[in-house]
């Protein structure tokens, strides 16, 4: 198996290119230093965003909004979603809560998504509850997963309707009443300060909250797709079937700080040992590959999970099966009947 992805992941934090003092000032701050590299990231994003989010305000102007949400797709865009990923799923980075929730606020807020509801949506209903379509509203198993129209219908319903009711009442239904509250009211002071907006700034309404808004959902709701696309008919419950691994993602060659040395790719394993920190993803697999082979499980290599996903939605399983590792040792069937027995949905699930 390649290393690539260890040597980025134990390399990469070297390359940041941040001045001393700031480096400094982060260490102190942090109980993990291991999070360097995903607060430099979301900081950079916050303290460049901040003043354009304030000049986009001031002028009210279209063009300048579209130049906003440009800056933001082209030079940010899938880093800044994959380090706020991390940094949801580890609250303890900072020794201040003021430091976490000052990032966690500001990072939500900038991409357009309402204070907590990442948190309640992903990280509190999605991996307790492992895909699970009775309570996880994001699960991917009642749908035709290498349909493109099954997808725009699951992004609109699951990611861009339904979480504005179901997440309050989702907390409330696990008796977690603060929290419930908060949510609700998050959401609803997010929906009134668009529609203030609209009334008095549209261009600020526009492109600081509604286009982000949809961006992002969008964003998250392709890459989680398809990263629970090849669902095993019989054990999509259990963690080690519910996704699969990608390792040497193509974007691993760019310079840092870039998405692939967060190893998204490794979401199995997220899944499956969610307190391994996403920088010894490839060695914990490694390391663990017979459990992985006694499981029957596969993997992709030099791929992402979008292109793996819109290969499938092309039927263009020459593709997939070019990228595909399968650790099970049976070739019974080939890879194209392989992955499309885990591509049906599974309507016994509901």
């Amino acid at each position: 198996m390649e290393d690539k992805d260890v040597l980025l992941a134990t390399s990469h934090s070297k390359a940041l290119r941040m001045p001393a003092f700031m480096r400094s000032i982060l260490l102190h701050m942090l109980r993990d230093k291991r999070e360097l590299q995903t607060v430099f990231v979301l900081l950079r994003f916050i303290f460049t965003m901040l003043p354009c989010t304030c000049a986009v305000f001031c002028s009210g102007s279209h063009l300048a909004g579209l130049l906003y949400v440009t800056l933001m797709a082209t030079t940010f865009s899938t880093d800044t979603l994959t380090a706020m990923h991390h940094f949801m799923h580890n609250h303890s980075a900072f020794k201040h809560k003021a430091a976490t929730w000052f990032v966690s606020i500001l990072s939500s807020v900038l991409h357009g998504i309402p204070i907590t509801s990442y948190q309640v949506l992903h990280v509190c209903m999605h991996h307790h509850h492992s895909n699970d379509p009775r309570i996880d509203i994001t699960s991917t198993a009642p749908f035709q997963r290498d349909s493109g129209v099954q997808f725009l219908w699951y992004s609109l319903t699951r990611w861009m309707l339904l979480p504005w009711v179901m997440l309050p009442y989702y907390a409330f239904q696990r008796r977690r009443y603060r929290l419930s509250l908060c949510s609700a009211l998050c959401m609803a002071s997010h929906l009134a300060v668009i529609a203030a907006l609209l009334r008095h700034n549209r261009p600020a309404a526009v492109w600081l909250f509604i286009v982000p808004t949809l961006a992002t959902l969008l964003a998250f709701s392709l890459h989680n797709w398809g990263q629970h696309m090849f669902l095993h008919p019989e054990k999509h419950t259990e963690q080690l079937h519910l996704s699969y691994n990608i390792i040497n993602t193509p974007s691993g060659a760019k310079p840092p700080p870039h998405a692939a040395v967060f190893n998204e790719g490794y979401h199995a394993i997220h899944h499956n040992s969610p307190l391994v920190h996403w920088s010894d993803c490839p060695a914990f697999f490694r390391d663990n590959m017979d459990a992985y082979r006694r499981e029957g499980c596969f993997y992709f290599k030099n791929i992402d999970s979008v292109g793996i996903a819109l290969a499938a939605f092309r039927g263009r399983y020459d593709i997939l099966s070019q990228h595909l590792t399968r650790l099970d040792g049976d070739r019974s069937e080939d890879d194209a009947t392989f992955l499309r027995k885990r591509l049906a949905p599974i309507r016994r699930a509901v």
